[in-house]
């Protein structure tokens, strides 16, 4: 599935800026695309890693094993010291 530029706009805030995709606030600002005049646009490592996570449901992404949640979860059997 493709994401549409509107779509990325709206989903990261990004702003452009003379043809260049900016997401970020003040110093943490960086370039993750660009839109040429015909209106295609393309996007850098950054961006298509931004799309990537626009584009997975949020009930597909990896979750930790059983075995580790189980290790954080503290014993509700356990006696107390």
């Amino acid at each position: 599935m493709a994401i549409s530029f509107e779509q990325f706009m709206e989903a990261t805030g990004a702003e452009l800026v003379a043809g260049n995709i900016i997401v970020g606030v003040m110093g943490d600002r960086k370039k993750v695309g660009s839109l040429n005049d015909e209106g295609v646009f393309n996007l850098n490592d950054d961006g298509k890693l931004l799309a990537d996570e626009i584009e997975t449901p949020s009930g597909k992404k990896a979750t930790k094993s059983k075995k580790a949640e189980a290790a954080e979860t503290p014993a509700e059997d356990a006696p107390a010291a």
